[in-house]
């Protein structure tokens, strides 16, 4: 009966975003008031609490890194094995895989074959960051294609939207890309000087090597290409499916789907503890999220959007080297 409301589920009306409604997405699949509670709750609210708690009581350093990690990864778990053992077949063709995917294959993958290429590489070498940003490249590839391959009619609605809707796709995404640009540089008007500003680590950790003196050049080729592979082709596209397809699936309810989508992306993006850049990812992820709501579950619109942002920001670090 789940497999058949994916196909037959047709309440939603065409609007603005999406004239063609072909392939629509299925927002009620899971029940909200067990399903998406425990979706939300083991999958943010815990991690949320916990990166806060960690933060301002034992500190993010190794340990508390390690503790926030291992925590994040058992609730991860324990919240799919309930997916997983409720409807397998849904599980995988309703796409809420993707997100397991992407929050559980990376730690471990780089736990695993990230490490083992580190242990052969020299600790003060800069060809570290280089493996670590390649394997991370890698798997969010392999995530990608079986998303493609596994998601019901993912293919299918991102194709339609390219050949029926390209004009109205591209005027979307240039409007949302500007809306997050201004967005953006207000919050930087309003937060300058404080503890709310400046860079926060995610941007330090992938551009940071890049300024450093005395980086050979091959080196800093690589990383360049490694970093426009990651932040333009590759992670807007992986983290929509997860952050947005995968997460107004899993929480079955759209209104709150919207709001949480958006926190959970800015979660991730200062899991290194630096939660006074929050608010700065929360802003951006709740565009993306309204976005994808408005388009009535279309990734196409909110991925395009976060490539194009991503894209602009990727010249703009270029630039300033």
């Amino acid at each position: 009966m789940a497999l058949k409301k994916i196909k037959n589920q047709t309440g939603n009306k065409p609007s603005l975003l999406t004239p063609n409604n072909d392939f629509p997405f299925s927002f009620g699949l899971y029940k909200f008031r067990f399903d998406g509670w425990l979706f939300v709750g083991l999958n943010l609210l815990v991690p949320l609490i916990a990166l806060f708690t960690i933060r301002f009581t034992l500190g993010f350093d190794k340990t508390g890194q390690l503790i926030y990690i291992g925590l994040n990864l058992f609730c991860f778990v324990l919240s799919m094995v309930y997916f997983l053992y409720k409807d397998s077949k849904l599980f995988m063709k309703s796409g809420l895989f993707i997100f397991y995917a992407l929050q559980i294959m990376n730690p471990l993958i780089m736990l695993t074959i990230g490490g083992l290429g580190l242990s052969l590489i020299k600790n003060d070498s800069p060809w570290r960051d280089v493996w670590t940003m390649g394997v991370q490249v890698a798997t969010e590839i392999v995530i990608i294609i079986w998303a493609f391959r596994s998601t019901l009619d993912l293919k299918e609605r991102v194709k339609n939207t390219f050949k029926n809707d390209l004009k109205k796709l591209l005027a979307i995404v240039a409007i949302g890309t500007i809306v997050i640009f201004g967005a953006s540089f207000l919050y930087g008007l309003a937060t300058k000087g404080t503890v709310l500003g400046g860079d926060s680590d995610n941007q330090n950790s992938l551009i940071g090597k890049l300024r450093e003196p005395g980086l050979g050049i091959g080196v800093k080729i690589t990383t360049l290409l490694l970093l426009a592979i990651f932040t333009i082709g590759v992670a807007p596209l992986a983290e929509e499916l997860a952050i947005r397809h995968a997460w107004y699936i899993g929480c079955g309810n759209r209104t709150i789907a919207w709001l949480t989508s958006a926190l959970f992306f800015a979660l991730i993006h200062v899991s290194s503890g630096d939660v006074e850049h929050l608010l700065n990812y929360f802003i951006a992820g709740f565009i993306l999220s309204t976005i994808f709501n408005l388009s009535k579950g279309n990734v196409t619109h909110s991925w395009l959007t976060h490539l194009s942002y991503n894209a602009i920001g990727y010249i703009a670090v270029v630039a300033s080297l």
